[in-house]
């Protein structure tokens, strides 16, 4: 998948040690909200939070194929989103 100007990655990458760590701290900050990515660094086994972003590249970049955009919009819900 591209996404964006940034090409996809030639190889995987291992999952950081604090990656569970990192997983509980982005569910907690991202309650009540339909979509948050949030960026972590992991430094000597420490977790830090970079960015939170509501919507990534402005909600303007694209996915390629532009199936995979349509996919994982079908993720997200915005039926019980507070609309004050």
């Amino acid at each position: 998948i591209h996404f964006g100007h940034y090409p996809p990655l030639p190889t995987e990458f291992p999952k950081p040690d604090t990656y569970g760590e990192m997983q509980q701290v982005a569910m907690e900050l991202s309650k009540g909200c339909p979509f948050l990515r949030v960026d972590f660094y992991e430094i000597k086994g420490h977790i830090f939070i970079g960015e939170l972003t509501f919507f990534p590249g402005a909600g303007f970049e694209r996915f390629r194929p532009m199936s995979k955009d349509y996919e994982l919009g079908e993720w997200l819900h915005l039926e019980n989103v507070h609309r004050g």
